[in-house]
């Protein structure tokens, strides 16, 4: 592996209450996050620019994500 790439690509922050974890992360960011569902996920994605070499990520809420000790998934 390249010591000069990022290895780090993809974050997702699970959400209950989606509304207000978005609004929460627009407000201290002062960014715009669009929605999207994809795979009976709700989503909401953080801005990025596809091969720029920095990570990307999204708020997730579904059955299977669920704030927890374990956090915040990083692949």
């Amino acid at each position: 592996m390249d010591a000069t790439t990022n290895s780090l690509n993809w974050f997702e922050i699970p959400a209950t209450d989606i509304a207000r974890a978005k609004h929460f992360y627009q407000v201290a960011f002062g960014i715009h996050m669009d929605e999207m569902e994809m795979m009976g996920m709700k989503m909401v994605m953080f801005p990025g620019e596809n091969g720029n070499g920095k990570a990307s990520g999204a708020l997730v809420q579904s059955a299977n994500n669920a704030p927890s000790a374990e956090g915040t998934l990083f692949t």
